[in-house]
């Protein structure tokens, strides 16, 4: 049987193998905290593309679009658990540059 091994990158982009090399919790919640932006983030995406999705074509896009943004909902809570296991405070903000990216091709 394989074992399955876990990489992270630490802030100066650094692979770090999560079993073998530690960090100090104060970094991992930084990291988490990036992670659970990006989810954030996605899971925003996801659900303005299902509410803008309209017409012939939307019908068939739609419901794939509300499901990947409940799934990104669903990962952004795992993190904001791990986060707040580490006695962190997880954050409420979204990726800036992905944001204005969906905002310019409207």
């Amino acid at each position: 049987m394989r074992k399955e091994t876990l990489y992270i990158r630490d802030k100066n982009s650094k692979l770090l193998n999560i079993k073998g090399d530690c960090l100090e919790t104060k970094e991992m919640v930084e990291l988490l905290n990036k992670g659970l932006a990006h989810q954030l983030q996605a899971a925003v995406q996801y659900m303005w593309e299902h509410i803008l999705a309209r017409g012939i074509e939307g019908a068939v896009v739609e419901n794939a679009f509300r499901n990947a943004a409940i799934v990104e909902m669903k990962h952004a809570e795992d993190l904001a658990d791990r986060i707040v296991f580490l006695n962190g405070v997880p954050t409420n903000n979204l990726v800036r540059s992905m944001w204005v990216t969906v905002l310019k091709r409207f």
